[in-house]
C-alpha cells in the first residue's frame, strides 16, 4: 500500500481529526526515512564520529545474526540511518479519565488499536495533551527512542541516532527487540507483542555474546532485581485501580487528592523500601511523575511477562517462536478474540 492509497482510505473513514493526525505523522515518518543515508555512505562520511559509527556497525552485525538465528528472509529494515534533530524519536502521549485507571483507546482500520497517540514533535505532543488536560483527563508523556513500523510498506525502518545512547549490550536487546516485530506480530495485543519482543530479545543478548554462566547469573540477577520492582509496581497500580473504582471520584479535585495520598502514604514508601532491599542504586519509579495515565501505561506493558515464560515452557527460544507462529495460525482460524487467552484456555 502506497502513501496516497493509505491517506485515501484515512480520509474515507476517519473523522477530521484523526485524518489531520495520521497525515501530519505519516509526513513525519516519511521525513525520517527520506533523510536516511545508506549505512554504506554514513560509515564513509565525516557527519558521526568513530563510536557512533562502530554503533552502525554492531547493529548491522545483530540484524545478519538475528534473521540467520531464527532463518528469515532478511528485510530492508536498518539499511539506512537517519540522524535526528531531538534526541528522542517520537513522544507517546498516554491519557486516562480522572475516575479509572485506563488508557484511551485509538483504533485506525489500516493499523489496529493503540492504548497511546505517537508524536515526532514534542511541541505536538504537548498540545495534544494539554488539550486532554481541559477535559480533566490525566496525561503521561514519554519519550520513546527506537520503534517500529513492523518494515512493512509503505513504510521502512532506519536506524536512528537515538539508538547511539545505549551501550553494546543495550543496543543488541534492542535492534533484536525491534526485529521480533518483523517476524511475529500479534494485532491489537500491545502488552503481548511488547513483552514478548523484551523476552526473546533478552535471551539472544545473551546467546550473541556468548555470556559464560557467571556473566549470565549477573545480568539475570539485574534482571530478577528489576522484575522484582516491576512486579511490586505492578501490584501497587492495580491496587491504586481498584481504590479509584471503589471511590469512583466525581471530580478531579477529589481524584488529585485521592492520587496524592495514596503516593505519599502506600506507593512512595513500598518502592523506596523494595529499592533498598535489593540494593538498587538507582531507584527509577521514584523519579517518575506517576498519576492514572502513568500507571495505566506501566500496566499495559507490564502484564504478559509471567505469562510468556509460562508459555515457553522447557522450548529454545528458536522452538518457542516455531511453536507461537503455529499457535497463531490456529487462533486465526478460531473463534477466540485474545491470542494470550486462547493460549492459557488450551493450558500450553
Amino acid at each position: 500500500m502506497d502513501l496516497l492509497k493509505l491517506l485515501v482510505f484515512v480520509a474515507l473513514f476517519s473523522s477530521c481529526a484523526k485524518i489531520a493526525y495520521v497525515s501530519k505523522q505519516a509526513i513525519g515518518q516519511l521525513s525520517l526515512e527520506l533523510s536516511g543515508v545508506d549505512n554504506k555512505e554514513i560509515l564513509k562520511s565525516d557527519k558521526l564520529n568513530e563510536k557512533e559509527k562502530q554503533k552502525i556497525k554492531d547493529i548491522i552485525a545483530y540484524k545478519e545474526y538475528f534473521y540467520k538465528y531464527f532463518n528469515k528472509e532478511k528485510t530492508s529494515i536498518y539499511d539506512e540511518t537517519t540522524i535526528l534533530k531531538d534526541e528522542a524519536v517520537t513522544y507517546l502521549v498516554i491519557s486516562s479519565k480522572f475516575d479509572e485507571v485506563k488508557p484511551k483507546q485509538h483504533s485506525f482500520f489500516f493499523a489496529g488499536t493503540f492504548p497511546y497517540l505517537g508524536f515526532f514533535d514534542l511541541y505536538d505532543a504537548k498540545v495534544y495533551a494539554n488539550k486532554l488536560k481541559e477535559y480533566n483527563n490525566y496525561v503521561f508523556i514519554r519519550p520513546v527512542y527506537a520503534y517500529s513500523t513492523l518494515d512493512k510498506l509503505p513504510f521502512k525502518d532506519n536506524i536512528l541516532s537515538s539508538f547511539f545512547r545505549y551501550n553494546k549490550t543495550s543496543l543488541a536487546e534492542l535492534i533484536f527487540h525491534e526485529l521480533v516485530h518483523t517476524i511475529f506480530f500479534v494485532t491489537d495485543e500491545v502488552s503481548f507483542n511488547e513483552s514478548l519482543a523484551d523476552y526473546i530479545a533478552t535471551e539472544m543478548m545473551y546467546e550473541y555474546f556468548n555470556f559464560s554462566k557467571g556473566k549470565i547469573l549477573e545480568q539475570a540477577n539485574r534482571h530478577k532485581k528489576n522484575r522484582e520492582l516491576s512486579y511490586l509496581l505492578t501490584s501497587l497500580a492495580n491496587k491504586y485501580k481498584k481504590l479509584i473504582d471503589k471511590i469512583k471520584p466525581t471530580s478531579k479535585e477529589q481524584a488529585d487528592k485521592i492520587l496524592e495520598s495514596y503516593l505519599d502514604i502506600h506507593f512512595k514508601p513500598k518502592i523506596s523500601l523494595k529499592c533498598n532491599q535489593l540494593k538498587m542504586k538507582k531507584c527509577w519509579p521514584l523519579k517518575r511523575v506517576w498519576n492514572n495515565a502513568s500507571f495505566s501505561a506501566f500496566l499495559t506493558y507490564q502484564k504478559e511477562q509471567k505469562s510468556i515464560e509460562k508459555i515457553r515452557g522447557s522450548r529454545t527460544i528458536k522452538e518457542f517462536m516455531s511453536f507461537l507462529e503455529s499457535q497463531y495460525d490456529l487462533f486465526h482460524r478460531s473463534s477466540a478474540k485474545s491470542f494470550v487467552k486462547f493460549l492459557n484456555e488450551r493450558n500450553i
